[in-house]
């Protein structure tokens, strides 16, 4: 009667008593004193050998490692089972579950505004200050008393008020009807103001600028064909085109 270990003398024949999923190691008595008899028992056990876990030798380096392994595997199985659905639910979220800042990304000066809320810049702010107010900014063409003129071919006068200061484009045109050239604004000047225009004499421009001024307590702007405070010729075509700034 000889003991032969399976897993050393007949490898062939593991196959046979492998039991998955460890790989076990097993003595098979076989007759005969080469080991080459016919079985007479199994670790011990004759007949319908049924082999439970107190059969398995856990000395085999095969069986350690698989044992490992699958350790290591329903290791895994186990983790998954019990964070699988958190850790699906993390990959799927929109809600920044890590709390990354904007400057963590490079977006530290990008501000979450909307386009009609979005900040003008400090050039932009400074440029606009010194822009006129659309509600300042006053026609008088019709209203401002006007002489000078039997007829017109055009009659404009703009007013832009700065608060102490306000600015007056004007651009009269047509027929002359007296010598003088008058127009009235709709607020007392508190200072002289003076400042040259471009005159237009009988369809002709002339070479020197005419003059326009105001007199401080007075809200009359008077109209000189030049520098000299000439007087223009009455039935005369004439133009003027200026502006002037009078202190409120």
């Amino acid at each position: 009667m000889t003991e032969i270990d399976i897993n050393v003398v007949k490898p062939e024949r593991v196959v046979d008593i492998i039991v998955e999923p460890n790989l076990i190691t097993v003595n098979v008595t076989v007759s005969g004193g080469d080991g080459g008899g016919a079985v007479d028992s199994v670790n011990a056990q004759t007949g319908a050998v049924v082999l439970d876990a107190d059969d398995i030798a856990e000395t085999s380096s095969r069986f350690w490692l698989t044992n490992v392994f699958k350790t290591a595997y329903d290791s895994a199985v186990s983790w998954i089972n019990t964070n699988g659905a958190s850790i699906l639910s993390h990959i799927a979220s929109t809600e920044n579950p890590h709390g990354v800042t904007k400057s963590q990304v490079g977006l530290g000066n990008v501000d979450n505004t909307s386009d009609a809320n979005k900040p003008i810049s400090t050039a932009v702010a400074l440029a606009l200050a010194l822009k006129a107010n659309t509600a300042t900014v006053t026609d008088i063409s019709l209203t401002s008393t006007i002489v000078g003129f039997s007829s017109f071919t055009d009659r404009t006068i703009i007013l832009v008020d700065y608060g102490n200061s306000v600015l007056c484009l004007f651009a009269l045109s047509g027929i002359s009807g007296t010598s003088l050239l008058t127009f009235t604004v709709n607020f007392t000047a508190s200072n002289y103001a003076i400042n040259q225009c471009r005159v237009r004499n009988n369809g002709a421009f002339l070479t020197n600028p005419g003059r326009a001024e105001i007199s401080a307590g007075t809200s009359v702007v008077n109209v000189s064909l030049n520098n000299l405070s000439s007087s223009f010729a009455v039935g005369n075509a004439k133009s003027v085109y200026g502006q002037i700034l009078i202190l409120k």
